[in-house]
């Protein structure tokens, strides 16, 4: 590859081994403060779900797609490159997220690509060399042999299957991005007592089918047949599985209209407005 963004062949060869990389600058200090008003006014219930801000919010594509992160993940994953998740996530101050694996990734793999924007300094932890454990911090924690909040239990069951494997909390910059192999081991905090505020950003290549999850109980997890959009973000579709929309439709009019008709539509029946009358089309005795 002939870009600047290009990963080193020293840096594959880390990231074959530890399944980690970064960080790396990507959103300049000056464009962040406009940035993060906007994800945090971003109605994140209109989204088709909570993983597809993308088709949305042109500035969370126009990030996902900038050389300097697209060049690295084209490094790892080849030319074809879709966008499959996006996702702003906002935690109150105190709360962590339990070591886990996404089981959006143990089912098609990829790239996850994590950028702190405000309060998340050493927020997020990575278990180096994880992404072929072929288990999950969840299962091991229901089967009872790990408790998925203990840093040190978990450790202890992952240096099992490698013994070279560490866990590492990055020093990462607000607008800097790190990126790890999608299966790998994580767990996040808030050790600050404001709102925290990151981006996550989820590549893959264009033969997995994407599909939003029904639940998150790997490896039983059960998937919604209805699409999700996805971008074509580098190279070419040659399998046209997945439900594509285009870069310069993010945040059109036709898809803010789609998708807060259905999310209201969402919102009515689970608020029970629109219960009376589903029952009168659908009684209780024929639901599955």
């Amino acid at each position: 590859m002939s870009s600047n963004y290009a990963l080193t062949p020293e840096e594959l060869e880390n990231f074959k081994k530890n399944s980690f990389l970064g960080p790396y600058d990507l959103i300049k200090p000056e464009e962040l403060p406009t940035f993060i008003k906007k994800c945090k006014k971003f109605p994140s219930h209109v989204a088709p779900w909570e993983k597809s801000v993308h088709a949305l919010m042109p500035e969370m594509l126009e990030i996902a797609t900038r050389p300097q992160l697209l060049d690295k993940v084209k490094s790892i994953l080849g030319n074809d490159v879709i966008l499959w998740g996006s996702q702003i996530i906002v935690k109150k101050p105190s709360l962590k997220h339990e070591w886990h694996v996404d089981v959006e990734t143990m089912n098609w793999g990829g790239l996850t690509c994590w950028v702190p924007l405000e309060n998340a300094f050493k927020s997020i932890s990575v278990i180096t060399g994880s992404h072929d454990f072929k288990v999950s911090p969840q299962e091991l924690h229901k089967k009872g042999i790990l408790n998925y909040f203990n840093d040190g239990e978990v450790l202890r069951e992952a240096k099992k299957l490698n013994p070279d494997s560490e866990i590492i909390v990055p020093e990462i910059m607000p607008g800097q991005v790190v990126m790890w192999d999608g299966p790998n081991w994580h767990s996040a905090i808030n050790n600050t007592n404001k709102i925290r505020v990151v981006m996550i950003m989820q590549f893959s290549t264009p033969d997995k089918l994407i599909r939003q999850p029904k639940n998150f109980d790997y490896p039983n997890t059960k998937f919604f047949d209805k699409p999700v959009p996805c971008v074509l973000a580098s190279g070419q579709d040659n399998y046209k599985i997945n439900y594509m929309i285009k870069k310069e439709d993010s945040g059109s009019l036709k898809l803010w209209l789609k998708y807060r008709f259905l999310s209201l539509f969402k919102f009515y029946h689970t608020k029970n407005v629109l219960r009376p009358l589903y029952r009168k089309f659908f009684p209780l005795n024929t639901e599955k």
